[in-house]
């Protein structure tokens, strides 16, 4: 977040664009990263995680980032967070359901703190 957003809302912006027809890579600028997104062989040239996989990867950096943010808030010590998400896709569909855990938040709380 940047310094000064506290409590109010920062749009999230991305420009996506192609790398060089007529590939289907894509290439997706937010701020001053970049980042290549690609389709597998024979559709593409798997230069990068398809769109669909980009999705997951973007909810599971959300949890563990707020797993932290909010360990640190409320001062517990946190050695690591993974997280795991799943998102099932049914042929001819896109995305139908995803389920996000985090596991574990290694902070051993006590059973009074569960």
């Amino acid at each position: 977040m940047p310094p000064g957003s506290e409590g109010r809302v920062v749009p999230a912006r991305a420009a996506v664009g192609e790398s060089s027809p007529p590939a289907q890579a894509q290439v997706i600028t937010i701020g001053p990263h970049a980042l290549t997104a690609d389709e597998p062989a024979p559709v593409g040239q798997d230069t990068g995680p398809t769109p669909v996989d980009l999705l997951p990867a973007a909810l599971g950096a959300c949890t563990s980032v707020t797993v932290r943010m909010y360990a640190k808030r409320h001062g517990r010590p946190l050695t690591g967070v993974e997280v795991d998400v799943r998102l099932d896709r049914t042929q001819g569909r896109a995305a139908t359901s995803s389920r996000t855990s985090a596991c574990p938040a290694n902070w051993g709380l006590s059973r009074s703190h569960a």
